[in-house]
């Protein structure tokens, strides 16, 4: 009996003393009574201040230190699928949630519009006003595509009322006419392609061809062109009663955009890059300055006018199939283009302005053509430029 309380007084003693040595070590030496116990949460009156999450909105109003107000923002730190300016501000939906939300451009307030979690989604779109959108979410059995109206109320949770496209759909875009949206898919014989009206919520066949692997060009008279690759040439079309109406000689990584006139063609001739405008009757002028059309879009307070920002660092590489495969990136400059003379003008380096390289994938601007929009590709985030400044 004496044997067992002796082996369990032992035990007691070392725990005591590893449990004081171990005190000791995470704390050191206490200066008195009152600080042992308050490192065990007992007396003391010392105030625990809780820690707040580290802020993520970004004053989009002014720069930072000075209040004075700065051309070129960034706004998001969210990787960004899509966006649009509205009456106040600008909306956007974040890549990989397809949650919704809108920045007051004036007080640099963030809100919520909708929380409806649409998983994988990859890329949206906004109409002209920003009441409606077309949110493409990536799915094993393919690509989805909810289209309808926005829905802000905070009664109805906001959200996007509408339908789903047919899957695959592509080259998805805001019809010329209200409330309709158009896309392209893929059928036994080649494309064909459809308007849809989100109001009546009827659609019908716009056109059909025997081609495929192509990207569309949607206006009053639809185009197509091959998919770029630097590898073969591409060619581009005019859809007419569903006949391609050849338009152009063709050029390796042909690819094109529309004007408020016509139509400009980028493609390779010795490793260089060329941009023609090409307009409705006919009549071609050459660019000042070779651009990529998908980093292009029409300015609306100059007649047959552009914004286009210009790789500055763009060499003779494999073009434009590195570039899609994120092989290699650019450090891009902002430029205002008049197509009528060829000139270009130039705005911004956003590097310089910045501190940091920008290579632009998405880009728009408001109803009145004064401010951009724009998502870099290197990290989704989205940037806006303020032209009157």
């Amino acid at each position: 009996m004496k044997k067992t309380i002796l082996i369990t007084t032992g035990i007691l003693i070392l725990l005591i003393i590893v449990g004081v040595w171990l005190y000791l070590f995470m704390y050191g030496t206490p200066k008195n009574a009152d600080e042992v116990f308050a490192r065990f949460g007992i007396g003391g009156d010392k105030e625990i201040i809780p820690v707040a999450p580290e802020e993520t909105r970004i004053d989009v109003a002014t720069s930072t230190g000075t209040g004075a107000p700065k051309r070129l923002r960034q706004l998001t730190t969210r990787p960004v699928a899509g966006a649009a300016f509205d009456l106040d501000g600008i909306r956007y939906v974040e890549q990989g949630t397809g949650h919704i939300y809108h920045i007051n451009l004036t007080t640099g307030e963030e809100t919520l519009i909708s929380g409806t979690t649409i998983p994988q989604t990859t890329r949206a779109l906004f109409s002209k006003d920003a009441s409606q959108a077309a949110i493409t979410s990536h799915e094993s059995s393919g690509n989805t595509t909810l289209v309808g109206e926005l829905v802000t109320s905070s009664i109805e949770a906001g959200g996007v009322k509408g339908v789903l496209l047919p899957t695959n759909a592509r080259e998805i875009a805001f019809g010329q006419a209200t409330d309709t949206i158009v896309y392209l898919l893929d059928d036994k014989s080649g494309s064909a392609a459809y308007e849809y009206n989100i109001v009546a919520r009827e659609s019908k066949r716009v056109f059909s061809i025997p081609l495929r692997d192509v990207h569309v060009l949607w206006g009053e008279s639809p185009y197509v062109y091959t998919t770029p690759t630097a590898i073969q040439k591409g060619f581009l079309y005019k859809v007419s009663k569903n006949k391609l109406v050849y338009l152009t000689p063709g050029g390796a990584g042909l690819m094109g955009v529309l004007y408020d006139d016509g139509i400009i063609v980028t493609k390779t001739s010795k490793k260089n890059l060329i941009s023609t405008a090409i307009s409705y009757d006919g009549t071609e002028q050459m660019q000042a300055l070779p651009f990529i059309p998908e980093k292009c879009t029409i300015n609306p307070k100059q007649e047959k006018g552009l914004y286009c920002t210009v790789p500055s660092n763009r060499a003779d590489e494999l073009f434009p199939d590195d570039w899609y495969k994120g092989i290699l990136s650019y450090s891009d400059t902002l430029w205002s283009m008049d197509i009528t003379t060829g000139a270009a003008t130039p705005l911004s380096d956003f590097k310089s302005e910045s501190g940091r390289e920008i290579d632009v994938i998405q880009i728009g601007t408001n109803i009145e053509g004064t401010y951009l929009w724009f998502v870099n590709k290197n990290d989704n985030t989205l940037w806006m430029f303020d032209t009157t400044l």
